[in-house]
């Protein structure tokens, strides 16, 4: 009998053990998280963050939307559903932070007239359009105009021409009304193209073609184009793009309006980062670039910067994307992406699953030496986000010196610095109130050293 209520006293124990090993995943009551993934960041005043979310799985299929950080308070809230992400082509900022304009329409079912670009507020009010405008398009610094790429048909001689060309248009917000068109394009006009039904032997292209000639002549200047995003420069006559330079690698360019012409700023070298992901800073001086990693380029010198992965000490190298600037240009926001650990499937033990997220939103300040983690977002079975950088201790939280600090071959064109030596009432403020600073100064040594010589000579 001794022997049979040892064996059940044993099993008793092992029974409870059992239970409490289990109790933390069944009888806690805290539901399993997933990642949220974040989309683009848009950041309007000091303290508020917008970017799109997407919650995956946990509670459904349409439940992305366009969401709200308060960076102080690390609080969430949701201000738009967007349940056709994919009808959606967002686009900056404006230079004030004002307003944020999208693109609305690349869906085939979509009704033409609801095709075009919009206007909201950066809550999510407030919605103007359709306005016309591409699908490549960027703000001026009025804040109130905006200019796209489209392809425009133009005449030669009275003639139509048979290719269209690139155009910069400029267009008001407010009425929709087209303001300028520009061709930024500068191909030169050829003659097969001004009448296909003209007899081939009676062009003069067909007569350079059989001798030998060139029949299209292209003047090929890097220019804005395509689906590359562009930025100006707050004097409105200078935009911001990446191409591909003389060597095939893609580098920074600045495209001069009244000039027509472009110049070279960057000159990366082979096997760096192609700039895919750039924004201009608001007041024009430095752009800040990704993936893999957040770069930081001031124009004005050529100091190059790049943060160091991983931020985190003891984490996986993770990558950095969806970088926006703060208002007054002295921070940058980007997501950064959450690298789980491998997962080796059974079936294949050869192959490895590596799950990657981009959930987290980290701050950092222009020159590179301040980094601090605002957002870790996850989602609960429910829908709920949490953002659990609330509980990241400071140390973690906050990191100094994680940028690499280099120095790139460098030419900034002269026109944007006579730009940039444009003379604002700031400027101007701060240089009569420094005139009017030293000339009181000067009476007031003046009449110093009067007063002194006078009593000097005296008791002489």
């Amino acid at each position: 009998m001794l022997k049979w209520r040892w064996v059940l006293w044993l099993s008793a124990i092992t029974t409870l053990f059992v239970v409490l090993c289990l109790a933390p995943h069944k009888s806690s009551g805290q539901p399993q998280l997933e990642p949220m993934f974040l989309g683009g960041l848009y950041w309007p005043s000091p303290d508020i963050i917008m970017f799109f979310g997407d919650p995956e799985s946990q509670v459904g299929d349409d439940t992305s939307g366009y969401y709200r950080l308060q960076i102080s308070t690390g609080d969430v809230q949701k201000v738009m559903d967007i349940t056709d992400v994919h009808l959606y082509l967002f686009g900056n900022l404006s230079p004030d932070g004002s307003l944020i304009a999208y693109g609305y329409g690349v869906d085939p079912e979509t009704p033409p007239e609801q095709i075009g670009l919009y206007v909201m507020n950066p809550d999510g009010t407030n919605v103007r359009g359709p306005l016309p405008a591409g699908a490549n398009f960027a703000w001026l610094h009025d804040n109130k105009t905006i200019a796209y790429i489209g392809n425009r048909f133009i005449e030669h001689n009275g003639i139509l021409l048979a290719e269209p060309r690139e155009f910069l248009v400029f267009f008001d917000i407010e009425s929709g009304q087209e303001i300028d068109a520009v061709k930024i394009e500068q191909r030169q006009h050829c003659d097969s193209e001004l009448d296909l039904d003209k007899p081939r032997e009676e062009t003069m292209c067909a007569q350079r073609c059989d001798a030998g000639q060139p029949c299209v002549q292209y003047q090929d200047i890097p220019r804005p184009g395509g689906t590359a995003p562009f930025f100006f420069f707050p004097d409105g006559q200078h935009i911001l793009f990446v191409d591909r330079d003389q060597r095939g690698f893609f580098n920074f360019f600045v495209f001069d309006l009244a000039s027509l012409s472009s110049q070279q700023l960057s000159f990366f070298r082979e096997g760096e980062p192609e700039p895919t992901e750039f924004e201009l800073s608001p007041d024009g001086t430095a752009v800040a670039f990704a993936p893999p990693c957040l770069r930081v380029l001031n124009l004005q010198n050529g100091v190059l910067w790049e943060l160091q992965e991983p931020l985190v000490p003891n984490e996986p190298e993770s990558s950095h994307e969806f970088l926006t600037w703060s208002r007054d240009s002295q921070w940058i926001a980007f997501t950064r992406t959450t690298v789980f650990p491998p997962i080796k499937d059974e079936d294949r033990p050869w192959e490895v699953i590596v799950t990657q997220s981009p959930n987290q939103i980290w701050i950092v300040s222009r020159d590179g030496q301040q980094v601090r983690l605002v957002a870790d977002l996850w989602v609960d079975s429910s829908g709920q986000i949490i953002n659990l950088a609330s509980n990241w201790s400071e140390e973690k939280r906050y990191y100094v010196g994680k940028a690499k600090v280099t120095k790139l071959a460098w030419e900034l064109p002269s026109s944007l610095k006579a730009a940039w030596r444009k003379p604002n009432e700031r400027r101007l403020a701060w240089t009569i109130t420094f005139f009017g600073f030293a000339l009181s100064l000067s009476i007031i040594v003046w009449f110093g050293m009067r007063f002194y010589r006078k009593n000097h000579c005296q008791k002489l």
